[in-house]
């Protein structure tokens, strides 16, 4: 197998990814081209002031890290709005150092406060890609070894829905850590991390793992950074929570005339996506009794529903009052879309993720922005659509950690495991180039772009090979 094929196949499925490994540039060219979307989405006049936004973060922020919260505002009010990493950079490598490639980022704009805020997803279930019910690690070609803090039995809860680990689950946690790792540095680190940060009381004594990730963030960068630099892995779900009732309060909203006005309504269930669902069908979700995400719809006649994986229809009545009761006890929850609308296009915040962000946050712009116009709200949608929302910076790796037969991308494990050597290397990418950095990246974007049934068999070791080698400067 031509491991030049395994690239080939991803890139086909993803234009953003096809760009950047024809790209000539460096990562300092990504910057900059970065900037460029900030700056154009900042000189676009914003239909809602941002001020209530940064009010909600700033009580979310004090209630967790006290007076501390007052120096992490700033950083909020770059309008830099980072969403690719699906509940801290705790598990996947490539979220982990896009995280780290946002601070980068942050700090090519300006910001030296060091904090690095993620507005971090929770209706992910807790099987997903990134593997948020536990920790992640790389030691050796057969990929990454599982250090669970839950059961396979909740793969399909969302980490919003899940109660926080226990000292049990610590425990249990460590016990496969001994059993699945052979002696050596990588254990070592593992049963550190769940000994002096998952266990740490401020993290550990919380009712939801959805909040006890933002301490394991605060713990990490002790641990990571020295002191130099924060990662504040903030839930965007919470701060939608809090944010949303004063849209659902406010007629002149867009999200209030999104939900009350029947030629939206209408036009939404009669435009479609590019995977010809409606764009009516991104709105909100719902969870049934063990947690799982149930799709919900704003039909035409304003009522959400939806069907559980019994077949049970749900509904909600999508008056604004009966919303906001309904987020603010966590029976509806916003998706991408909501907070798109409510954060980007209605109050000017430009989103930053990964190579699937890019694609399809720009589509559903696209089509949010035809839906008003066949609503009969022009000058709404004209609002709405100057907005660019292909901002990315989750995607590139640049620090690999080695394996026998060659190496493998590199997470918060492997940098703990060698710190010094790791930060070296870090702090060294920006003159880069994007295509060694992609197919450093390869093993995620192989993974989750090319389907199951058309992966080539050995993808994984012939990628470590290749990299192994190609990039042995990079290896830890």
């Amino acid at each position: 197998m031509k491991v030049e094929n395994l690239f080939s196949a991803a890139a086909q499925r993803n234009q953003t990814l096809s760009d950047m490994l024809s790209s000539g540039g460096t990562v300092r060219d990504l910057f900059s081209a970065q900037e460029a979307i900030l700056r154009k989405n900042q000189s676009v006049t914003p239909m809602q002031s941002p001020e209530d936004f940064l009010e909600v973060c700033r009580s979310y922020l004090r209630e967790r890290m006290g007076a501390e919260a007052e120096r992490a505002l700033p950083v909020l009010q770059t309008g830099v709005l980072h969403t690719a990493d699906h509940h801290g950079g705790l598990y996947s490598p490539q979220s982990f150092q896009g995280d780290l490639l946002l601070g980068a980022f942050l700090r090519h704009m300006g910001d030296c406060s060091g904090f690095i805020p993620v507005f971090s997803f929770s209706q992910v279930p807790l099987g997903n890609a990134t593997h948020a019910r536990g920790i992640l690690c790389f030691p050796d070609m057969r990929g990454a070894c599982d250090i669970p803090l839950y059961g396979r039995k909740q793969d399909n809860q969302m980490v919003f829905c899940t109660r926080g680990y226990d000292a049990e689950r610590i425990q249990w946690a460590s016990d496969r850590a001994r059993e699945c790792l052979p002696e050596g540095r990588t254990r070592e680190t593992v049963l550190r991390l769940l000994r002096e940060v998952y266990d740490s009381p401020a993290a550990r004594n919380r009712e939801r793992y959805a909040d006890q990730v933002f301490f394991l963030g605060l713990e990490l960068s002790r641990r990571l950074f020295a002191a130099q630099s924060q990662l504040l892995y903030i839930e965007a779900e919470e701060i939608l929570r809090n944010l949303l009732p004063l849209d659902l309060s406010n007629p002149e909203s867009l999200l209030y005339r999104v939900v009350t006005e029947g030629s939206i309504r209408r036009a939404m269930n009669e435009t479609p996506l590019e995977n010809n669902v409606p764009v009516s069908a991104g709105l909100f979700c719902a969870a049934d009794r063990k947690g799982r995400l149930i799709r919900l719809n704003l039909d035409a006649d304003g009522v959400l529903r939806g069907r559980d994986l019994r077949g049970a229809e749900i509904e909600f009545p999508a008056n604004p009052e009966r919303l906001s009761g309904e987020i603010a006890q966590r029976h509806l929850i916003p998706t991408g879309p909501t907070a798109a609308l409510t954060l980007g296009w209605a109050r000017g915040l430009t989103w930053f993720g990964g190579v699937f962000q890019s694609q399809y946050l720009t589509e559903w712009r696209r089509a949010f922005a035809e839906t008003l116009e066949r609503a009969g709200f022009p000058s709404l949608s004209e609002a709405v659509r100057p907005w660019d929302c292909s901002g990315y910076l989750s995607g590139p790796v640049f620090v690999l950690s080695p394996v026998e037969g060659g190496a493998v991308h590199a997470g918060p494990v492997e940098f703990l495991s060698c710190p010094e050597r790791a930060w070296r290397l870090a702090a060294d990418w920006t003159n880069l180039s994007l295509r060694d950095g992609h197919i450093m990246g390869m093993f995620e974007f192989y993974h989750d772009l090319v389907p199951p049934n058309e992966r080539q068999e050995g993808w994984y070791g012939e990628i470590a090979a290749y990299v192994g080698t190609r990039f042995a400067e990079r290896v830890l």
